[in-house]
């Protein structure tokens, strides 16, 4: 699967997915840079895209046996957008404000589930972790913070727990963000 992470390396790989060749100077248009610049973006993705060189001038295509493979990838992050947006718009119109944190919490969930297909995170009884410490593990964010901003999400319902304790075994995003990813 390819993971398309940056706004701009998104935009190149939607204009890129028409299946068309596509010169330095097209592609630096859509992301409002020097021409450049396309070939130190793109270089991580050299695997999957035609390169060649004309002159001074490079040109780039997306090989036709992964065409597919980037088309999914890009649904998949505009899916994760809109689920993104849409939590932020939820909890706006609660006057909470999404913190850094918090998103990270929520990309980490609904990444969790896109690559598993489980929609609980447990609790790793065998190494005696709670789900907030794996997800502070993963999210490399302190435990308190991890902790206090699930209890947040737990209070506005963007995050759902089981059992309802003071010990939580099990956690997911709630369906309505869920189905929103594919």
């Amino acid at each position: 699967m390819i993971d398309i992470r940056s706004d701009k390396s998104y935009m190149l790989f939607s204009v890129l997915s028409d299946g068309k060749t596509h010169s330095a100077n097209e592609l630096s248009f859509y992301i409002e840079e020097k021409s450049r610049q396309i070939y130190p973006r793109l270089k991580p993705y050299r695997k999957i895209l035609e390169i060649t060189r004309v002159g001074r001038i490079n040109y780039y295509q997306i090989k036709n046996e992964i065409i597919n493979v980037v088309k999914n990838a890009l649904n998949i992050r505009r899916s994760l957008f809109k689920a993104i947006n849409w939590v932020k718009k939820v909890l706006s119109d609660m006057n909470y404000k999404l913190n850094d944190e918090a998103l990270k919490i929520i990309v980490f969930l609904i990444n969790f589930y896109k690559n598993t297909k489980k929609r609980w995170l447990e609790a790793d009884k065998g190494n005696n972790l709670n789900v907030a410490e794996i997800i502070a593990r993963a999210t490399k964010l302190d435990y308190e913070t991890v902790a206090s901003e699930l209890r947040s999400l737990i209070a506005y319902g963007i995050i759902v727990p089981y059992p309802d304790s003071k010990r939580i075994e099990k956690l997911r995003v709630t369906e309505t963000v869920l189905k929103m990813i594919p």
